[in-house]
Order: C-alpha cells, then structure tokens, then sequence
C-alpha cells in the first residue's frame, strides 16, 4: 500500500470462522433466525393492510376556520361567538344567515 493511504495498510481484524459463526445452527440461516421467522412484518397479516386508512381527508374551509380560532382566540366567550361565525360561512367563504340574530 501507499504511505500516503494509511488505511490501506490495516490488517484484516475480522475472525477467520465469522462466516462459519454466523452459520452454525440448524441450516436455517444465522443463529437464532429461525425463533423470529414466523412472525413477519410486524406479526400481522398482510390482509389488513388498507392503503386508504393514510388518504387525508380533504379539509373544508369550515374545519381550517375553526382549526384557526382555536389557535388565536383563548377566551371561551370570544370562541364560542367566532364558532358562530364560522357556521354562517358557506363552502365559497361568504356569510349565510342573520347576525342580527
């Protein structure tokens, strides 16, 4: 090896039997293999995967509204009358209804 590559000069450290440590037990693989085996990707069955259980659900404007006053406002009065608001505001983000009610 070069003197300018140190790390090539390192002798191999690993056991001469790593390879026959690793096997040893009952040709079923590396020792202890065969007691996690059976149990698979988390010891369910792969039948109850439902890829739609991850879809979001698509946020409406009144869920992002309420989502929103419940970050800004603490008063419990003060959220009570912006809830109120928010279920006169329609899908297009206009107000429906009284406020004189």
């Amino acid at each position: 090896a070069a003197p300018d590559q140190p790390a090539l000069d390192i002798d191999d450290v690993a056991p001469a039997d790593a390879d026959a440590a690793l096997s040893r037990g009952n040709g079923e693989g590396p020792m202890g293999y065969s007691e996690w085996a059976g149990t698979g990707t988390g010891g369910r069955d792969n039948t109850d995967y439902n890829l739609e259980a991850f879809v979001s659900t698509e946020t409406t404007l009144a869920d992002h509204l309420a989502e929103q006053l419940a970050l800004s406002i603490a008063d419990p009065a003060r959220r009570m009358i912006g809830q109120y608001l928010i279920d006169l505001v329609d899908e297009a983000g206009y107000l429906n209804g009284d406020l004189a009610a």
